[in-house]
């Protein structure tokens, strides 16, 4: 309520409907992937970096990078093939540095237990079919882990959004061969237009190179969204 410094008729309007357009949140993403910490399969509701890494801690080592130092030259080797697989942090990191808000974490595990398994991966799909608020499914680490069987979750995905009508997934499409025609043909035979309102797709022929092309950053494309 105002204060009036001055003796005179003032004249207080109080509107008594609510505001004709309500400010909400309207994408909200689940990130589902392996964690260094946290429960399996239970949605959590994050707003930051620092939130992520109190309740699911931070990178897993990279046991693929050599520092070699010899009098004044330091040289470091990358082994490509023994970089961790273990991606989602990383996502976060770039969600949260391009301005991301709240979303959901669904951990399927701890990272020891990432595999090729799609079993933790539909338990998190399952758990995050009870939150209303998520609008957006994303695996970060999903293409890394699960290989071949990656469009075997990219249809379970899409059977709940399609069932539940509120929600929209991101999906990668795999690199097959270095060849864009030949990427692009698979995931058009392994996913065709199966929920196709509800489905988004980066290629490799996208800024972001896939995880299976030679020299590739560990760095996933679905963080940023």
């Amino acid at each position: 309520m105002p204060t009036y410094k001055t003796p005179g008729v003032y004249i207080e309007e109080i509107s008594t409907l609510p505001p004709s357009v309500a400010e909400v949140e309207t994408a909200i993403p689940a990130f589902i992937g392996f964690t260094e910490k946290g429960e399996k399969s239970i949605p959590r509701r994050i707003t930051s970096m620092v939130d992520y890494q109190i309740n699911f801690g931070g990178a897993e080592p990279e046991k693929s990078i050599v520092v070699n130092v010899q009098n004044d030259l330091v040289t470091v080797l990358i082994d490509d093939q023994k970089k961790s697989k273990n991606v989602l942090p990383y996502a976060m990191q770039l969600y949260f540095a391009n301005g991301g808000g709240p979303c959901y974490i669904v951990p399927c595990g701890v990272f020891r237990e990432s595999g090729a398994s799609l079993d933790p991966y539909t338990l998190a799909l399952d758990a995050i079919a009870k939150e209303d608020e998520p609008t957006l499914l994303v695996f970060p680490d999903a293409t890394l882990i699960l290989g071949d069987r990656y469009y075997d979750l990219v249809n379970l995905a899409l059977d709940q959004c399609e069932k539940l009508g509120d929600r929209f997934a991101i999906i990668d499409v795999l690199n097959k061969d270095n060849d864009v025609r030949a990427s692009k043909d698979e995931f058009r035979t392994k996913v065709g237009t199966n929920a196709a309102a509800a489905k988004s797709a980066t290629s490799p022929s996208s800024a972001w190179r896939s995880p299976s092309a030679p020299a590739s950053p560990p760095t996933p494309r679905s963080g940023t969204c």
